[in-house]
């Protein structure tokens, strides 16, 4: 037969244990623990949020000066030229070819590339 290990003498053990002499810290070296954390989250909103928030602002104030004639990339990689908005200007209709037009939501444009009529290369 096993025997049953009795926890309590093992667990009060562990407790007197815990309560030995205690090493007192520094207060100098939490506080340059707290400094460090402190630096690395300053480190880390210059670096990561601040460039991104920038990021999401430009590409807004992209999409809300979009007009009529506009040349387009599309998220998918699609070209194309802005001839309409619809539904207060959450969709975009797109002409692709001659005559082929595609509704996109604003959203869903990528980026803006120019106005078709400002490009003269494309005749020459």
């Amino acid at each position: 037969m096993m025997e049953h290990y009795r926890l309590a003498p093992l667990i009060k053990g562990v407790l007197i244990a815990g309560n030995g002499a205690k090493k007192t810290q520094d207060p100098t070296i939490m506080m340059l623990w707290i400094l460090m954390f402190f630096f690395i989250g300053i480190a880390f909103y210059f670096m990561m949020v601040r460039p991104a928030k920038k990021e999401q602002a430009d590409r807004t104030k992209t999409l809300a000066n979009m007009k009529k004639g506009d040349k387009v990339v599309t998220i998918g990689g699609i070209h194309g030229i802005l001839v309409d908005m619809e539904d207060n200007g959450n969709t975009v209709i797109l002409e692709v070819a001659k005559n082929v037009r595609i509704k996109f939501l604003r959203s869903a444009i990528s980026t803006v590339q120019a106005k078709s009529s400002d490009t003269t290369s494309e005749k020459g």
